[in-house]
């Protein structure tokens, strides 16, 4: 019975300590991770940076001028742009050309696209006008019939009244012949042979000439041409004096009154007149077609072409003439040139 007792009382003891072995490793596996937690906690672990991807910027629209490198500088700041400067550039004021010797000015209007100097030459026995401008648009250069068609007659100042003009000139009289193309504000008065020069103004404002009868003027309308006058001759092209005239039937060599037109730039006009006063068979003033065409060169024109001159020649500024027709007083004419 003995050696049976001692074989339970040895299992028990084995059963117990081994129960407290298992309790120490536990508590021992505890302190060993509580342990590696500290140290984790002291030690930090250095990771790789992380990697971001930011698109290319594309190039500012306005470059700002660089910071001072001073402490405490304001940043430099341009000029503040208006409105006007940002949206467009400024527009260069037009520059009338410099008056010639013994050139005196008479007045000057600004209105409705208008710019106009009028001037007074006076050189010996030569009275001469000229009458410079510049327009916003060509169909700001008008004309007028009149009593409103091609076959009337009126004074030249009568012309412009009824109109509102604040500067006129005689213009080819059209309604004293029956041949060449006249264009009148847009519309066709007249188709017919003619081997006078004719002068037009295209729809850019240039003014545009040759034979009248190498031109069709329904294709002229469609093309834009408002007005046309079949007189001349031409005097100037391409800023040079026209040395072969066409001047079929016209006192070329006398010197007379005349009216003409030309242009300097782009929309940049002149109309001119020159007097004459007939003394019995003298003549005080006036031109023949050659110095008329050398004046207008020396005035700038790079186009220049005569219109009716003599007893027509008129000027009418600001509510009266101020040239001295050659005939006691106006002659009635059929078409005045004027601005408004």
């Amino acid at each position: 019975m003995k050696p049976q007792k001692r074989t339970q009382v040895s299992r028990g003891a084995w059963m117990t300590s081994l129960a407290v072995f298992c309790v120490l490793l536990v508590f021992l596996a505890i302190a060993c991770v509580s342990s590696a937690k500290d140290t984790l906690a002291q030690q930090p672990v250095a990771l790789p940076p992380p990697v971001v991807s930011v698109p290319p910027q594309s190039s500012p629209a306005v470059s700002l001028p660089p910071e001072s490198s001073s402490p405490g500088a304001e940043p430099s700041v341009g000029p503040t742009l208006t409105s006007d400067e940002t949206s467009e550039p400024a527009v260069a004021e037009p520059e009338f050309r410099t008056p010639l010797a013994g050139e005196t000015v008479l007045g000057s209007y600004r209105q409705n696209g208008v710019n106009l100097r009028v001037s007074q030459i006076t050189r010996e026995e030569l009275k001469m006008f000229v009458c410079e401008f510049f327009l916003d648009s060509p169909e700001l250069l008008h004309t007028a019939l009149a009593g409103g068609k091609i076959t009337g007659r009126q004074y030249t100042s009568k012309i412009a009244r009824s109109v509102g003009a604040v500067l006129a000139v005689n213009g080819d009289f059209c309604g004293y012949r029956t041949n060449g193309i006249i264009i009148r504000e847009g519309e066709v008065l007249r188709d017919s042979p003619a081997d006078w020069d004719l002068l037009y103004i295209d729809r850019d404002g240039d003014l545009r000439y040759g034979v009248s009868d190498s031109f069709d003027a329904d294709r002229l309308v469609a093309d834009g041409v408002r007005q046309s006058w079949c007189f001349g001759p031409l005097l100037v092209a391409d800023g040079k004096k026209v040395e072969e005239m066409n001047r079929p039937g016209l006192s070329a060599s006398h010197r007379e009154p005349r009216t003409a037109i030309g242009q300097l730039g782009p929309l940049h006009y002149l109309l001119f007149v020159v007097d004459a006063i007939r003394d019995d068979d003298q003549v005080i003033g006036g031109m023949s077609f050659s110095t008329l065409a050398d004046t207008l060169v020396e005035l700038g024109c790079v186009t220049a072409y005569n219109l009716d001159g003599g007893g027509s020649t008129t000027l009418y500024f600001n509510g009266e003439v101020i040239n001295e027709p050659c005939v006691n007083g106006e002659r009635p004419v059929s078409d005045i040139i004027y601005l408004q």
